[in-house]
């Protein structure tokens, strides 16, 4: 008897696990290990060495030996084609471990268009280095963690993964296993602003509900819910084909009439086909709809205003010019000339010696250009 009342909450437990996504391993390192191949080496990087070691738990990992000899910034990046869609993972995760002098280490992923997100040390992943005696398991999260360097891959698209070696002098190994995808644990619903006054003075008039499904095909619908009932059907059930699906809210109902100031809720609904009732998801976000009047207009006490302009190097020997005062007028006039000729009148000016500002200001003057030291800033 016990166990028919246990069964069926063991079969609930089987299917959630079951619906929950799986990491997607990039590479174990059983296989091939020359499809790991250097590139982009720069100084003492010769003697790094790839070859086969004992794996995580067993069977094969790869390791890298390095030996730089020189101080600074050597590095050398280890990288294998791939052909991934990553855009609904969470992130990437993989095993490490080293010997000898530590050493840093990125994770790079590269687009089909050559694009790049490199990951590592800097900031948010300090454990991103051979300094693990012990394997250990390193992560990254695209939405958390910020690229080092490019950051603008296409995660549906990546076409190399790779890791680099970076340091100096330093000699020792690097080992590496079971690099895969860390899966979106669960769905997400973020809504901005919370609180929004359709009144159309361009200030918070609507608000963007982003849904975050955790694998394509997801079906997702967003609502706007009053009293437990539907006023607004945000997004029909949809089948995901992105990891974030953007929708918007201006306060009124699916009749397009003004709704009153009050509460609402933002709903969004996640269902994976197939998998029963038991695998919907439903996320709220409590917002506010008001009825404070629009901002009056801005008025504008500056004539004329002044919105077109250029960055300008207030440096004049980056121009070739003396930077004594002489010099530096006879740099800033020609410019300034030239910029009011093609109708230009402002100037945000970087790296002006402060022997020079007050030079600066009056060609700008002279030339109908308004000017605004941002070195002047910095130092004030």
């Amino acid at each position: 008897m016990a166990a028919s009342k246990t069964l069926p909450w063991l079969c609930l437990l089987l299917t959630a696990a079951w619906a929950m996504p799986q990491p997607l391993i990039v590479d174990d390192f059983e296989g091939d290990l020359s499809v790991w191949t250097p590139t982009m080496r720069y100084g003492d990087t010769e003697n790094c060495v790839p070859s086969a070691a004992e794996g995580f738990g067993g069977g094969q990992a790869l390791r890298i030996d390095y030996d730089f000899r020189a101080p600074g910034t050597n590095h050398v990046i280890y990288w294998r084609s791939v052909n991934l869609d990553l855009s609904f993972a969470d992130g990437l995760s993989f095993k490490i471990r080293g010997s000898g002098d530590p050493v840093r280490v990125f994770l790079f992923v590269f687009d089909s268009q050559g694009r790049l997100r490199n990951y590592g040390p800097d900031g948010t992943n300090p454990d991103f280095t051979t300094a693990h005696a012990d394997w250990y398991e390193a992560r990254l999260s695209f939405d958390r963690d910020q690229s080092c360097q490019g950051g603008d891959a296409d995660l549906a698209e990546i076409r190399q993964v790779g890791f680099m070696l970076n340091g100096g002098p330093a000699r020792g190994s690097a080992f590496f296993d079971d690099l895969m995808t860390t899966p979106r644990a669960q769905e997400g619903l973020e809504v901005q602003p919370t609180t929004i006054t359709p009144n159309r003075d361009g200030l918070n008039d609507k608000l963007t509900a982003t849904a975050r499904p955790i694998r394509p095909g997801q079906v997702v619908t967003v609502e706007v819910i009053s009293d437990g009932r539907v006023v607004r059907t945000l997004l029909p059930p949809t089948a995901a084909q992105h990891p974030r699906i953007e929708v918007s809210w201006d306060g009124r109902d699916d009749d397009a009439r003004r709704l009153p100031a009050r509460e609402y809720v933002i709903r969004a609904i996640f269902r994976s086909p197939g998998e029963g009732r038991e695998a919907e998801t439903v996320k709220d976000q409590t917002v506010m709809l008001s009825n404070r009047p629009a901002w009056p207009p801005i008025k504008y006490t500056a004539a004329p205003c002044f919105p077109i302009g250029v960055w300008f190097e207030g440096w004049p020997a980056a121009a070739d010019y003396p930077s004594d005062p002489k010099g530096a007028e006879k740099y800033y006039d020609r410019c300034f000339a030239d910029l009011a000729a093609h109708g230009l009148n402002s100037v945000a000016v970087p790296n002006c010696p402060e022997n020079l500002w007050e030079t600066l200001l009056r060609s700008a003057e002279r030339h109908g250009i308004k000017a605004v030291s941002y070195t002047h800033l910095r130092a004030h």
